[in-house]
């Protein structure tokens, strides 16, 4: 099941099966649960089953875009952690394939969560499996995730280098996400150079290619990422647009993870047209959704959030700044999502 969901996952039916997923997790857990003890000294006759442990693999690397867009990034990060750690000490690893695919995945949901240690390791294991193999698409996942370690604490000139060599293999791959990817992040970095400029032309491309390669959720990260665009450079009318428009995107597909940054985003653009209030109670809502993923905002971007934000909610007393917060955090997640794409409208 899982396997015949996965490429449909960048589609145009990726909130009807991320649904299908989400109901069967815990048939899909206690699969998992199986392969893993199966893996150890303890199963069949005394040994290891192998074929349960490689079967546990790919399903867990199939299941890295639930974990990532609506699952717990910590049970995601746990499942394929064990399972590759018994692999490590069986005298038959699983073959390079199946391993390289469950290192890339725990690798991205490493990177999410915030290891950008354990995240470089996994990408450089990821980058000798593929490279043996002449796997240029893993090869492209492999630099994205090094490129997003080193971006995501402003080593901008490293990111780069590997963001390139991503568009490069996703494009001996021919495989369009991949290159649309590489172009939204060649234009994160133009962005925190301060090439506005050349990082509208980079997103631009990227949300060409992306249309082309039919994903509505990476569309929506692409507009979000044009909203930080025009949040960085002074436009908070622009932003307030394009923020609004990637939230209605992936509220559709109950993508948490991207409705925090969407959620965040809103509250700078709020931040920068002194609305102080407004921006703390979308910041609690985020929150809310950062707690639930285990995913916290890169410190990157989390030191911009607090830049804008600081000047913005300075008038408000420390009541008026909690009763934002808790406001944001405790009403229905829904109810912040209309009253943000409300406020977008005017």
């Amino acid at each position: 099941m899982a396997l015949a969901a996965r490429p449909g996952l960048n589609g145009p039916r990726q909130a009807e099966l991320l649904d299908e997923l989400e109901q069967a997790y815990p048939n899909l857990r206690a699969a998992l649960d199986f392969a893993y003890r199966q893996a150890g000294p303890d199963g069949p006759d005394n040994r290891p089953d192998h074929q349960s442990l490689a079967d546990g693999l790919r399903l867990a690397a199939a299941l890295r875009p639930l974990w990532q867009q609506r699952g717990s990034l910590a049970e995601g990060v746990l499942q394929l952690d064990r399972l590759l750690a018994a692999d490590d000490v069986q005298r038959r690893p699983s073959d390079a394939a199946i391993r390289a695919a469950a290192v890339l995945a725990a690798c991205a949901l490493a990177c999410f969560r915030g290891n950008y240690p354990r995240t470089t390791e996994l990408a450089r294991h990821g980058i000798e499996l593929c490279s043996a193999r002449g796997d240029h698409h893993g090869l492209a996942v492999a630099h994205r995730f090094l490129g997003e370690a080193t971006v995501a604490v402003g080593a901008d000139d490293e990111a780069e280098h590997h963001f390139e060599h991503q568009l490069a293999e996703a494009a001996q791959a021919g495989n369009l996400l991949g290159q649309a990817e590489a172009y939204n992040m060649l234009g994160e970095v133009a962005r925190h150079r301060g090439d506005f400029r050349r990082a509208r032309l980079l997103l631009w491309s990227a949300l060409k290619v992306m249309r082309q390669a039919g994903d509505p959720g990476g569309v929506g990260v692409i507009l979000s990422s044009l909203g930080e665009v025009a949040r960085d450079a002074g436009q908070p009318r622009r932003a307030w647009r394009l923020f609004g428009a990637a939230l209605r995107r992936h509220a559709a597909l109950g993508d948490k993870r991207h409705m925090a940054y969407e959620l965040e985003g809103l509250a700078s653009a709020a931040g920068l047209e002194q609305e102080g209030r407004q921006a703390l109670l979308y910041l609690g809502a985020a929150q809310v959704l950062r707690e639930e993923t285990g995913g916290p905002l890169p410190p990157f971007e989390q030191a911009i959030v607090d830049r804008i934000l600081a000047p913005a909610v300075a008038p408000l007393s420390a009541r008026d700044r909690q009763d934002a917060l808790d406001q944001g955090r405790n009403q229905p997640l829904s109810a912040t999502i209309t009253q943000a794409l409300t406020a977008v409208g005017r």
